[in-house]
């Protein structure tokens, strides 16, 4: 089976860090640094969904079809470049987020086939910054 593409949603606007999230630094690292890792540790595959003039010396970036709709603009125009069916997508200020748990959302998205999606629950709530999706899951973002 082809190997996913894995999206590093970075084109969000943070007031609480008083600067781009992207940047801002934890154990060391910035959080992009820290989510480019964590991505390419599944796949080699691995794009920035953001700014070009900002990640383009990062990780191949697209844009948004729609800016300034939040994540699932995002995940919108993540989906509609992709040349995969199975879709990573993942926030840059989730540093806290292990291989383990990614390896694990792959194997349950090759499992279920049929579902546009894999996003898992924590605290009773969805986390869709941190999921699998087809290509089908653009027509209802």
């Amino acid at each position: 089976m082809r190997r996913p593409t894995a999206f590093v949603l970075a084109g969000g606007k943070s007031t609480r860090m008083g600067r781009d999230k992207a940047f801002v630094e934890f154990e060391g690292r910035t959080l992009l640094a820290r989510a480019l890792g964590l991505a390419r540790s599944v796949t080699p595959d691995v794009r920035i969904v953001g700014s070009y003039k900002k990640f383009a010396a990062f990780a191949p970036v697209v844009e948004d079809v729609f800016p300034g709709c939040g994540p699932l603009g995002g995940i919108h125009a993540a989906l509609r470049s992709s040349p995969t069916e199975l879709n990573l997508m993942l926030a840059v200020d989730a540093p806290l987020l292990t291989s383990e748990l990614l390896q694990y959302l792959l194997s349950q998205a090759r499992r279920a086939p049929e579902a546009v999606g894999v996003v898992p629950r924590a605290d009773r709530r969805w986390q869709p910054l941190c999921a699998i999706f087809r290509p089908g899951f653009a027509e209802a973002a």
